[in-house]
């Protein structure tokens, strides 16, 4: 269990204003930014530690505290020195949390691969140049499916 910001936001790692900008392109109705730091980017803004730009003090390795299924838009930029098995934790809460046919925009140096319940629409490569030690990163953005078992259950109602 993390008690407090293992992390810890720092101001170098805001997003460069390409980064930001792409994000308010695609923030769309209610949205969550999770990991938030010091942007005041979405409606909901949840981090572990307050920086003075969020709304809700949240460790989302504890669950976020929001119903199943609230945001068009669940998005956001995880300390990349998260270990791979706390990763799947994140992309659950974040999946959980956003609407069926929302979105999920991460931004990262890791791709969660499979998203159990979405679709991959684009991974956006950004050169290493602009990171520390040389990283790159990817912008992915993922849609929110219906359980097969819904869709399955709307097909056998139309018949």
């Amino acid at each position: 269990m993390v008690t407090k910001n293992e992390y810890g936001f720092k101001q170098a790692w805001a997003w460069p204003k390409r980064v930001e900008s792409f994000f308010k392109k695609n923030i769309k109705g209610n949205s969550c930014h999770v990991f938030c730091g010091s942007s005041k980017l979405g409606n909901v803004r949840v981090d572990i530690e307050d920086n003075g730009f969020l709304t809700h003090k949240a460790n989302i390795l504890e669950g976020l505290p929001f119903k199943d299924e609230t945001f068009d838009v669940v998005f956001g930029d995880p300390p990349w020195s998260i270990p791979n098995h706390v990763r799947s934790k994140i992309m659950y809460e974040m999946r959980r949390i956003c609407k069926i046919n929302g979105m999920i925009i991460l931004n990262a140096n890791w791709n969660p691969n499979n998203l159990r319940g979405c679709i991959l629409i684009e991974p956006i490569y950004i050169s290493g140049g602009r990171m520390p030690f040389g990283n790159s990163a990817m912008i992915i953005r993922y849609i929110k499916l219906k359980p097969e078992k819904e869709i399955l259950e709307e097909i056998k109602e139309k018949k």
